[in-house]
């Protein structure tokens, strides 16, 4: 993961065609591209372990709504970091350490969840302080 900005450059020379090979013309120019992901992916929280801040970042390739929760070790939910429809794209989150109320979490390991459409998965992290 990792790609969380638009791509921009720069056609300087282009020679266009159509599908029956036909040369069309074509605007030269600056272009921006947003890379979209073809899969659902949830990656490790880093740093990890953590003390005060982690970033956690996940692709979400269809438009849909997104659930990311941290879990205590014995499943309560302590914080809920993203309740909300969100576009195809990389996204990257960052949990401070507090919970839904904003108390300082306890030291311990943590379970982090996405769920998105049919795609669900769970991640640990340990908060040291």
């Amino acid at each position: 993961m990792g790609i969380n900005e638009d791509i921009a450059f720069e056609i300087v020379n282009a020679m266009v065609g159509d599908a029956n090979g036909a040369a069309m013309s074509t605007k030269l120019g600056e272009y921006t591209v947003r890379a979209v992901p073809t899969v659902y992916a949830l990656s490790q929280n880093y740093p990890n372990p953590f003390n005060p801040t982690t970033s956690i970042e996940y692709s979400i390739p269809n438009s849909g709504h997104v659930e990311l929760v941290i879990y205590n070790m014995s499943g309560q939910k302590v914080r809920t970091l993203v309740n909300d429809m969100q576009e195809a794209a990389f996204y990257k989150v960052i949990w401070d350490g507090r919970n839904d109320r904003g108390e300082v979490a306890a030291s311990g390991v943590y379970l982090y969840k996405i769920v998105s459409g049919s795609f669900s998965k769970f991640e640990k992290m340990t908060l040291i302080k």
